[in-house]
């Protein structure tokens, strides 16, 4: 019925006999007197109301009057005829949140076996509302206090996505200060002709360190680390590995190799762009 579906949404609709329906439950929160709106108005929302409750789906009815210490005669009357309708559509009844004023105008409900009293409407909901599990996560996502918790995992998940991205961003710009490193004493030892035993050694050295660098960047699928990967595989260890290779070749594997990580430098924003082309 498309009255019911409209319901669902009662801040749109029922001004003065506001209703939820969760599960096979109806929950009508009246929100006070109904003096202070048309006849017209009230007669037509309590009708919606009868409509409802003549409803075969829903087989509870919760009426929560946290509302107002006090409801008028046209309010209390129509909680009455609810409590009476429910009675003879054999459906349960529960009142919750009544204020120790309408005590005495609802006494008549206390010794009806159709009608149950209840402290608070958590405790109503717990005996009576069977909600189905969609129905149960739309109604945390309209508690406020959800909502912040959301919000606050949110934040967190953002400070620790951006806090790991920055330390994953500064690993990887230090593994590219100690390539240029290598790449810096390699020129030096190479243009000073030092192939002795300390050259063996010092290029058995850089190349442990180049593969525990490869170890790290292993799983990294960024561009940064592809390019750094680049550098240390098709470069850096075939120049270390070919220590008598011809001059010419050392020097496109040191050219490549030093261009590889100026992209990477560029990719982790570390310098300008104009910089890292000086």
């Amino acid at each position: 019925m498309s009255w019911k579906k409209n319901l669902l949404r009662p801040s749109i609709t029922n001004r003065i006999l506001p209703v939820e329906i969760w599960g096979h439950t109806l929950v009508v929160v009246p929100k006070g007197d109904a003096s202070g709106f048309s006849e017209t108005e009230f007669a037509h929302e309590k009708l919606l109301l009868e409509k409802l409750v003549q409803d075969p789906q829903l087989q509870h009815i919760v009426v929560d009057l946290k509302n107002s210490q006090y409801f008028g005669n046209d309010v209390t009357a129509v909680i009455l005829d609810l409590v009476e309708q429910c009675r003879a559509a054999g459906k349960s009844c529960g009142l919750c949140n009544v204020s120790d004023a309408m005590q005495i105008p609802l006494r008549d409900l206390q010794n009806n076996p159709a009608c149950r009293w209840y402290g608070s409407r958590r405790q109503a909901e717990q005996d009576l509302v069977r909600l189905t599990a969609s129905e149960r996560v739309q109604r945390l996502f309209r508690r406020r206090d959800f909502r912040l918790f959301l919000m606050l995992v949110f934040v967190c998940l953002i400070g620790w996505w951006i806090t790991t991205l920055r330390t994953r961003q500064s690993e990887l710009l230090d593994h590219c200060d100690r390539l240029e490193k290598i790449l810096r004493q390699h020129r030096s030892m190479r243009d000073l002709g030092n192939l002795d035993d300390d050259w063996e050694q010092t290029l058995a050295s850089f190349r442990l360190e180049i593969e525990s660098i490869l170890k790290d960047i292993e799983n990294d699928k960024s561009e940064a680390a592809n390019e750094i990967r680049a550098a240390c595989v098709e470069n850096l260890l075939p120049l270390l590995g070919s220590p008598w290779q011809g001059v010419a070749e050392q020097v496109r594997w040191d050219r490549a190799a030093d261009e590889h990580l100026k992209t990477a430098r560029r990719m982790l924003d570390a310098v300008p762009e104009d910089e890292v082309e000086k």
